[in-house]
């Protein structure tokens, strides 16, 4: 439960199974009475969570700063379906963003994906099955093998961040809880600068983010100026609240807006 005012918790009725179940999700705007149209940026949970888990001061310092309007939905049975099951999540984005469309401050042209681990499959399948986004943020996680093979409806860019040391969804990809076959991190971010025809001569270097290394491949030069980056982190696993505690929203929302 959020205790804030400015949290609009709101519902979208969907046919799962032949029964109508109502799928829940968050949304908050700038605290400002100023006119403006907003990007929107939908934070996607991880397997177990719900939408009221990434609702935190990082990301409602940026909504309050006037960088964009935050939605926070929940998964079915709280999870999202990143490859088809039987809740269509797909269908579910694209309807909250017709309930948004109903505000003249949304800016529509300006729609991003966060995701955590199943949230990241998630934004990769909405990135590749819909031409919707300009841009995601897949962390810890990677495309599935099937998903790599799809080719995207539009370009987008890319920041994808994983750990080094994560035993959940490895670096190196292969099957996970025995049914989905993951590409390596490297070959899911090459997928996604072929796709684009970036320069597939990356840039590469290292960076401090806190206590962390980094080491971070860049490509560039892709069609309608787009980008794809991807970070590891060194010594970190799957562990999302120790990744997003490394100004990790910012960082996004830096790329996002450059490119």
């Amino acid at each position: 439960m959020i205790n804030d005012p400015l949290v609009s918790a709101r519902s979208i009725e969907q046919v799962i199974r032949g029964k109508k179940v109502n799928r829940q999700y968050l949304v908050r705007f700038p605290n400002s009475n100023k006119p403006a149209h907003y990007p929107v940026v939908f934070f996607f949970h991880g397997s177990g969570g719900e939408g009221a888990d990434l609702y935190k001061l990082e990301a409602i310092r940026l909504i309050d700063r006037g960088e964009f309007i935050g939605v926070f939905p929940s998964g079915y049975k709280r999870r999202w379906n990143s490859v088809k099951d039987n809740a269509d999540d797909v269908d579910f984005f694209k309807k909250m963003l017709l309930d948004l469309a109903k505000d003249s401050r949304v800016n529509l042209d300006k729609v991003y994906g966060i995701g955590f681990s199943n949230g990241g499959g998630m934004v990769n399948r909405l990135a590749k099955q819909t031409a919707l986004l300009e841009g995601i943020a897949p962390i810890v996680s990677q495309q599935l093998k099937q998903l790599g093979n799809i080719t995207p409806q539009r370009p987008v860019s890319v920041f994808q961040v994983n750990g080094q040391r994560d035993n959940v969804i490895p670096l190196r990809g292969g099957l996970v809880f025995g049914r989905m076959h993951f590409m390596s991190a490297w070959g899911s971010a090459y997928n996604w600068a072929d796709h684009f025809s970036c320069q597939l001569s990356p840039e590469k270097g290292t960076q401090l983010w806190g206590r962390y290394r980094v080491r971070i491949t860049s490509f560039k030069h892709c069609v309608e100026n787009k980008a794809v980056k991807h970070i590891v982190v060194q010594d970190a696993g799957h562990n999302i609240r120790q990744l997003r505690s490394l100004d990790l929203y910012d960082r996004i929302w830096t790329f996002f807006k450059n490119n």
